[in-house]
Order: structure tokens, then sequence, then C-alpha cells
């Protein structure tokens, strides 16, 4: 579960929420309050937002209700449909799924303010909902979103994605992203995904792959890859020696977290292929771990055709690692976390001990705190007992992690960016 929200952090989005309804209002000439409520999303060919949320919610589902397709293509961007190559195939297949599989719908959280990025004078707004499905497989969640107007791209106003996955396994499905301020940084996933839930799934890879890490076979490991891998990812020996070094621990359990399946067409490959991810948690001696394993089906026989991404990471980062793998080929592997624990108070200051489980450099982001290093994996700080957050960065020269720290007045080390899996 995640732990509470830090006070400054959340002044901080509470004052950026402030400034984006200012901008929306200033744009919008205080429409959203003046009584009228337009029912129409398409003006002149334009897609326009509809407010609130729900509104757009609403519509969106009355469209795949009645299966009226065509509308919801001109609603979607320009960009939307010209990145992704079979988005026509893409969205009948989610009339099929909201056709035959939703059993109901509500309009979730968000989407009433949009998120705001200026630059040099230039504008993009958007705007990002969800959307709660009741399926014949259990509840689903859809994260919708959309562009109001942007200076930076043509033709990115309309609907950016709609991501469709199942609720409770939102860490296995990280398509249909979108960051304001990153223009161009090919960061941007566009158009429309679903993600469906096996129920049954096969732990053949899974069993392999621990085998063959434990006898230290290497050339066992990368037969494990599809052909695909092995031709585009980077150096794909070298990332599974990586591999094996870091399962190379004692192992007391690991457990099967959930397993999904998409359809996708790869770069360079002419017919679609379903991608199949599966997540393990994998219990140490004091840590957990999470490595996902994702490999390629045959759509119609639903053959294996071997490892496409194997990635390995420590729990707390669950979220921040997510997408690895998703994108591209190979193996990825992330070993560097910091723990923190409190050592003692004086004087209404705490000393904490940040540990870090491999060599790293650790630099706090206030200039009135500087680490001490106390050896090769342990660093000393001294920090005010207030409810200010420090944020300490601990960095090797492939990794980087944060972990902002506060000592509250009971004495207690909070860790805000720690993260445990349900």
């Amino acid at each position: 579960m995640h732990q509470p929200a830090n006070p400054k952090r959340a002044a901080v989005r509470l004052t950026a929420a402030a400034l984006s309804l200012l901008l929306l209002l200033l744009l919008t000439g205080c429409s959203l309050f003046s009584g009228e409520k337009s029912t129409e999303w398409l003006v002149k060919g334009q897609y326009k937002p509809l407010y609130p949320a729900q509104n757009t919610t609403d519509k969106l589902m009355g469209c795949l209700r009645d299966g009226d397709l065509e509308q919801l293509y001109q609603v979607f961007s320009p960009v939307a449909k010209n990145q992704q190559r079979d988005f026509q195939e893409r969205l009948e297949e989610l009339e099929d799924f909201f056709q035959a599989e939703v059993l109901s719908w509500e309009h979730g959280l968000g989407g009433n303010l949009s998120d705001g990025y200026i630059s040099d004078g230039q504008v993009r707004r958007s705007r990002d909902w969800t959307i709660e499905l009741e399926t014949r497989d259990g509840a689903y969640e859809c994260a919708a979103i959309d562009v109001i107007d942007d200076d930076f791209i043509p033709g990115n106003v309309g609907f950016y994605s709609l991501t469709v996955f199942p609720e409770d396994l939102g860490l296995l499905c990280g398509n249909g992203a979108f960051y304001n301020g990153a223009v161009g940084s090919g960061e941007e996933r566009a158009g429309i995904f679903l993600s469906y839930r096996e129920e049954t799934t096969d732990d053949a890879d899974m069993e392999q792959l621990m085998a063959l890490a434990a006898a230290g076979d290497g050339d066992g490991i990368f037969q494990l890859f599809s052909p695909y891998a092995q031709e585009h990812a980077e150096d794909l020996p070298g990332q599974i020696e990586t591999l094996m070094t870091v399962l190379d621990r004692p192992i007391l359990s690991q457990e099967l977290y959930g397993c999904v399946t998409e359809r996708e067409y790869l770069p360079g490959m002419e017919e679609p292929v379903v991608k199949r991810h599966t997540m393990y948690v994998l219990e140490t001696d004091g840590k957990t771990y999470v490595l996902h394993l994702r490999d390629l089906l045959e759509p119609e026989s639903r053959e294996s055709l071997g490892l496409y991404s194997v990635t390995f990471h420590a729990e707390e980062h669950s979220i921040d690692y997510k997408n690895l793998g998703w994108q591209t080929p190979g193996v990825f592997v992330k070993q560097l976390t910091v723990d923190a624990e409190l050592e003692g108070i004086e004087n209404s200051f705490a000393t904490v001990t940040l540990s870090t489980s491999v060599e790293a450099e650790v630099t706090c982001d206030c200039d009135t705190v500087t680490p001490k290093q106390l050896d090769a994996l342990t660093w000393e700080v001294t920090i005010p007992m207030e409810w200010e957050y420090y944020i300490f960065t601990a960095a090797t020269e492939t990794e980087s992690v944060e972990q902002p720290v506060t000592v509250n007045s009971d004495g207690k080390v909070l860790l805000y960016s720690k993260y445990e899996l349900d």
C-alpha cells in the first residue's frame, strides 16, 4: 500500500491544480460555470471536450453501446490514429469487448481539471480520468486521456488514449501514458490498448529460467528468448549474465502475482502477436523482489514464440519500473534501493542512517543537509524534526533512485515513496 502523501508535495499539487483551473477558466471564458452544457463533442469537425468529465464518459459509453465507431474514430486525435498502425482494428476490438463483456459502468476519478503545460507562450492541456467497468471477468478499469489544446504538436487535439485492463492488475499494464512536458521525448503512447486477464498461466518459462540460472547456463537462458528478442535486444548475452548474478541468491518463496495478454504489432513485423505479461513476487532473506516475464504468443494457436523481455527489481519500485521491457526487448535489472532507519534524537534533530543495496553516491536536495558516508553502503544524515521532507538521491553510473524522508514529532521515520504490493 502507499504511505500517506506528504504535506509539501500535497501543497504543490494543490497549487498546480489551482493554477490549472485558473488557466482553464481564462481559456474557456468561464464556460464551466455559465450553466451552458454542451452535448456535442465535435464542432465543425473539431474535438471539443464535454464538462464535467462525466458527460464525456456518457458520450463515449453511448457510442460503444450503440456501435457508433465512426463518431469515436472522429474524436480521436490524428496523432493517436497515426501512431497506432492497427487503430481501426483496435477500435473494433474495443467495441466487441464492450458489447460482449461489459455488464455495467460508472464514471471514476478525475477529468474535471486539466493538466496544463506552458513554455515560451505555448500551451498544452490534457485531462485524464477513469471509468469503472464491471465485466463477465470481474472488475476492469478504463483509463482515458484527451488533449484539449496543443500548440506544440499539430493534430494532437482529441482523445489521446483509452487503456482497458483488469482493475487489480494495473502493475502489469503500462500503456496509454502521456506526459505534458515531454515534447518529442518518445515517451508518449497514444491509441487504444486492451489487456485481458489470463486465468490459466504457463509457468514453464519461469521454471526453466530459475533452473538455468541456478545452473549458470547463460546459453540455455538465451535460447528461452524469441528470435525477435535475440535479434533486437541490445547485448542480450551480457544482460543475461547480470540477471544470473542477481538470481544467485537464496529464494525463500516465489508467488504468481498475475498475468495479462495484449495483441500488438512489433516494429518490423508484418503480422500481430500476442504479448503475455506474467509477474512473480520473489521473497529473499529480508527483501522482496519482482520478476516480470513477457513472452510472445502466436495469435491463433497461442503457441509460445519465446521470451520478449525479463525485468527484475525491488518491490518498492514496482511503480517506477512497471514499464521496463514493455517497448524494448531484453533483460532489465534494477538493483539499487535506499532504506532509512532512525538512530537517535537530540535537541529536536534526528540522526538517520541511509543504507543502499549496492555502492552508490548519496546526495540531498537541501544544501544544509550533507550525507556523511560511514562505509561502502551506509550514510548518515541529521535533519530537523518537522514535517518538511528531504529528498535523498542514491546514484550509480546506471541507476538513480530517490527517497523522501522526514521525522515527525513522535520520532517516526516516514518514507513517503515506499511501496508494498497488496
